[in-house]
C-alpha cells in the first residue's frame, strides 16, 4: 500500500526546525526561497552555482577585502565600498553584506563604547572582530573568545571574567543597537555568570592555599639554613680557638 505524500507545509516546517540559524543561515534562506518560489529559486540556484560561480567568488573576495580594512577606513570610503558591492544575485552573501552595513551605521556607537569607563582593549578588539565576521567563522570565534575570557581565572595578566560580564551587561543595557549586532556572544558571557563566579572563588581560594604552602616551605628552608649555618659557624670558631 502506497504511503500518502507528506504535507508540503509540515515537511517544510520539519526541515526548517532542524537547521541552526547561527550556522546554517544560507541553507535556511535557500530553503525558504525554494518553498515560496520553487521554480524561480531552482533556476537561481542553478545559475548561482554554475553560470555565475566566478561572479560569486569575486563578490565574496570583495567582502573579505572590505572586512579586512573595515575599521581602518573612514566613514565616507567605507560607505562607498559598501555601496559598490552588489550581492543581490547571491542571497547568503546579501546577509553578510547587510550585516556589514548595519555595523557601519553604528560606528559612532563603537567609539562611545571604546571610551566607556568599563571598556578594555581585550573585549573591544574581540567584539569588533565578531560583529563583522562571516557566520561560519563567527561561531568558531565565539567559542574561542569565550574560553579566552576565562584566562583571568588562572593568571593576573589577563582581565577577570567579571570584567567581561560587566561590559557585556553595559552593552546590553546602554548600547542596544550594538547588542543586537552580536547578542549571541554577549548572552553567552552573561549566561556563564554563576558558574564562572563559583570557579573564580575556587581558584582564588586555591591560589591562597598554594601561596600559603609555598611561603611555609620557603620559611622552613630559610630556618633550616640559618640553624645549620649558625651551628657550622659555631663549630668553625671553636676549631679556630
Amino acid at each position: 500500500m502506497n504511503q500518502p505524500d507528506a504535507d508540503p507545509q509540515i515537511e517544510y516546517a520539519r526541515q526548517m526546525l532542524l537547521l541552526n540559524p547561527l550556522e546554517e543561515a544560507e541553507q535556511i534562506l535557500d530553503r525558504r526561497l525554494r518553498y515560496k518560489q520553487p521554480k524561480t529559486s531552482k533556476q537561481q540556484s542553478s545559475e548561482e552555482h554554475h553560470a555565475d560561480l566566478a561572479q560569486k567568488e569575486l563578490v565574496s573576495e570583495q567582502l573579505d577585502k572590505l572586512r579586512a580594512a573595515f575599521w581602518s577606513l573612514d566613514d565616507r570610503k567605507l560607505k562607498q565600498r559598501l555601496t559598490a558591492i552588489d550581492t543581490k544575485p547571491f542571497p547568503h552573501l546579501s546577509i553578510i553584506h547587510s550585516k556589514l552595513k548595519s555595523v557601519a551605521e553604528c560606528r559612532d556607537q563603537f567609539q562611545q563604547l571604546k571610551a566607556h569607563p568599563r571598556c578594555f582593549p581585550e573585549f573591544y578588539d574581540k567584539f569588533c572582530k565578531l560583529v563583522i565576521a562571516p557566520p561560519a567563522k563567527a561561531v568558531a570565534l565565539r567559542m574561542k573568545y569565550l574560553e579566552e575570557s576565562r584566562r583571568g581565572l588562572m593568571s593576573p595578566r589577563f582581565p577577570k571574567p567579571k570584567k567581561y560580564r560587566q561590559l557585556a551587561h553595559v552593552i546590553k543595557k546602554e548600547f542596544p543597537q550594538l547588542y543586537e549586532l552580536e547578542k549571541v556572544w554577549i548572552n553567552q558571557l552573561l549566561a556563564k555568570r554563576n558558574r564562572i563566579s563559583t570557579l573564580d572563588n575556587f581558584y582564588w581560594a586555591m591560589n591562597k592555599v598554594v601561596y600559603g604552602i609555598t611561603y611555609l616551605i620557603v620559611m622552613l628552608t630559610l630556618g633550616f639554613i640559618i640553624v645549620y649555618g649558625l651551628d657550622f659557624l659555631t663549630k668553625l670558631l671553636s676549631y679556630l680557638d
